[in-house]
């Protein structure tokens, strides 16, 4: 896999992402688990939401095999 090759793929999945994680935040909206009143207008709420909806969506980024586990558990360290 060429960089290039790499970037075309890494920013499909990160566009996935983004439209699984915008619409996780609809759910948790319409699910009446926040209180927006009571928040002030500053990024405590949004990285609360982020937090939750990235931990949940987690899985399905996963690597499938133990090999690609290990490898980009190694990766962790590097970035």
């Amino acid at each position: 896999m060429t960089k290039e090759q790499l970037k075309q793929k890494y920013d499909e999945l990160c566009q996935s992402a983004q439209e699984t994680l915008l619409y996780k935040l609809e759910v948790a909206v319409a699910s009446g688990a926040i209180d927006l009143g009571s928040y002030d207008d500053n990024y405590v709420l949004p990285k609360i939401v982020l937090t939750a909806a990235l931990k949940s969506i987690m899985s399905n980024w996963q690597p499938l095999s133990a090999e690609w586990a290990k490898a980009a558990k190694n990766l962790e360290l590097f970035i």
